[in-house]
């Protein structure tokens, strides 16, 4: 074949890898992840990261090493292989995709990486001053234009969230007095400001995404970050049901946190069963109808026995 006429075939099998959940390519298999976990597309540019296939004869999975703050604008990531039966340890980023405009970049494992910028800001939070931290992040460390392998990693996907030793729900960067009254104690701050802080928490759209269902309920630790502070859920769920409990037209919004909660705790039980999950969490968003099931079968996850 003429060296142009293999460019042009691999650009174009490149572009079909990458487009899905749009109309522009049909749903192959019966596991994909939701319209917030499309896949990344990849800059059109010479040099671009790719991929080193992971090793089908066992459950591996990618870790992505954040490398320490050396320069404040330059995220520096590394690509790490590691077979799930070693049972590695890592924190797992529960988060919502956002806008589809590639306007983040990181250099992994040296080679410039376009992402989407809810998941940049992510990881300039998330990164350390003086040492690396182990992350799960799908977007990265799943090869999203491998078909094959995108549908592998889903099948274990609740085994990905249960067996990492922290679950960190990302709910992005917020003005400076949201971030400040996440640091704080609500009781200290003025009505208008406790309000708008409950609001702002209440009606993020991150709770109603289908596929943080599974995120948030299987997680061994799970912490609320927004900007560079965190808390235990335990306490940021106490304070929230304190506060934005006293505003009636929050009650909506708090429920389905405080159910997100109670599968969390409760998950072993009857209620993790999937017609019942399917009833609890209908009003979940996600644009393919098949993802309504495929979300929460994760969930009934004790009814098989967990990836080794």
């Amino acid at each position: 074949m003429a060296p142009s006429k293999k460019r042009h075939r691999h650009t174009r099998d490149q572009r079909a890898g990458r487009e899905r959940h749009h109309g522009r390519e049909h749903h192959k298999g019966k596991l994909n992840r939701s319209p917030s976990r499309d896949p990344v597309s990849m800059p059109e540019t010479p040099e671009v990261f790719r991929y080193e296939q992971l090793d089908p004869s066992v459950d591996s999975i990618r870790l992505l090493e954040l490398e320490p703050a050396e320069n404040p604008q330059i995220l520096r990531c590394r690509i790490i292989h590691v077979p799930f039966r070693n049972r590695p340890k890592y924190e797992a980023l529960s988060y919502t995709w956002g806008s589809p405009e590639l306007t983040g970049t990181i250099l992994l494992n040296g080679t410039p990486m376009a992402i989407r910028p809810n998941l940049h800001d992510a990881l300039l939070a998330l990164r350390r001053d003086h040492k690396p931290r182990l992350i799960w992040a799908d977007a990265i460390c799943i090869d999203q234009s491998n078909l094959a392998e995108r549908e592998r990693q889903v099948r274990f996907m609740d085994s990905i969230y249960a067996r990492a030793a922290r679950v960190l729900i990302w709910l992005g960067e917020a003005d400076q007095m949201i971030q400040t009254a996440f640091k704080s104690d609500l009781e200290n701050l003025e009505e208008s400001e406790r309000h708008t802080f409950c609001s702002w928490i209440c009606g993020h759209k991150y709770w109603t995404r289908l596929w943080i269902i599974q995120e948030v309920t299987l997680s061994q630790d799970l912490r609320v970050c927004i900007g560079r502070h965190s808390e235990k859920w335990e306490a940021f769920l106490e304070s929230l049901n304190q506060h934005a409990g006293k505003y009636d037209e929050l009650s909506h919004q708090m429920r389905i946190i405080k159910n997100l909660d109670q599968k969390r705790r409760g998950r072993l039980g009857d209620t993790s069963r999937l017609e019942k999950l399917l009833e609890d969490f209908r009003y979940a968003e996600c644009q393919e109808p098949r993802d309504r099931i495929y979300g929460l079968l994760g969930l009934a996850h004790v009814l098989r026995p967990i990836a080794s």
